[in-house]
């Protein structure tokens, strides 16, 4: 009976298993044994977490204290010199991603470059999501620009939908319009194949804050939406586009934020990066 019930329970989440463990001493003990874990970790677990300095130790916990440790503490993985993070949702088992600023590639179309440098590291003295790393990137003067990360599938849960937000904040020397929100286009591919594009607009008006209730400029290609602003610190969030990878993607996912407005200086925006966040 008790085989059969952890059988069962392999095709539930890990919510539900948590849940029944006070009905009985038999749920209890089916929902602790480690053939059901391992069914709410990634396949690729053992991969994610090797380069951890206690990864050997991780690796000879109960797959459930280790499921948890998952779900508690962001791994930092470092993919072709790109620094990401993962995170484990406690109720489903997929991966929440974050691609951090400072490895975001920045195609420049300047023509003209003032003094000093275009882009820089800085450090986020509170960073207000555990997903996030202390350092971003300072955007410098750009005219227009355009911003591509291309995140590997492995990093990421199959068959799950993911919502992709773009964080960033506008430094005091922001120099952008005043009098119309920015227009910046999002498109989202997977392997080459267009699965998203969206535009996004802000205003860049700090006094006046992004522009979430202002009349939507109508686009019948896209779908559009405003920033929304995330206390504390003025960090704006702007969900840039959805995606469902399943099992039979195996291209790397591209996303890139272009400027679609006229020339006219951005001045210095901040990024801290692009969040991938399960929505089932």
């Amino acid at each position: 009976m008790e085989d059969i019930l952890t059988r069962v329970l392999c095709l539930t989440d890990p919510r539900f298993v948590c849940s029944i463990t006070i009905t009985s001493q038999m749920f209890n003990r089916a929902a602790g044994y480690d053939l059901v874990w391992n069914t709410f970790l990634p396949p690729n677990f053992r991969q994610l977490i090797e380069g951890l300095p206690n990864a050997d130790h991780l690796l000879t916990l109960p797959r459930k204290t280790l499921f948890l440790y998952l779900t508690e503490n962001p791994v930092c993985i470092n993919d072709r010199n790109v620094a990401q993070k993962i995170l484990l949702n406690r109720n489903t088992g997929h991966i929440a991603y974050f691609y951090a600023g400072t490895s975001i590639n920045v195609s420049w179309f300047d023509e003209v470059i003032m003094d000093g440098t275009h882009q820089r590291e800085s450090s986020i003295s509170t960073p207000i999501r555990p997903l996030w790393f202390p350092r971003c990137m300072d955007l410098i003067n750009p005219l227009w620009l355009q911003l591509n990360a291309l995140i590997n599938p492995v990093l990421l849960s199959r068959n799950c939908n993911y919502t992709v937000r773009f964080i960033f904040r506008m430094l005091p020397e922001f120099m952008g319009q005043n009098d119309a929100p920015d227009q910046v286009l999002c498109n989202i591919r997977i392997g080459g194949r267009p699965v998203s594009a969206r535009l996004v607009y802000f205003r860049s008006n700090n006094a006046v804050g992004p522009g979430v209730n202002e009349q939507l400029p109508h686009d019948d290609d896209y779908w559009a939406s405003y920033v929304e602003e995330l206390e504390p610190h003025g960090w704006l969030e702007a969900n840039i586009g959805e995606f469902y990878l399943d099992n039979d993607d195996r291209g790397n996912v591209h996303i890139s934020i272009r400027d679609m407005t006229a020339a006219n200086w951005k001045g210095f925006i901040q990024v801290a990066g692009i969040e991938c966040i399960p929505s089932d």
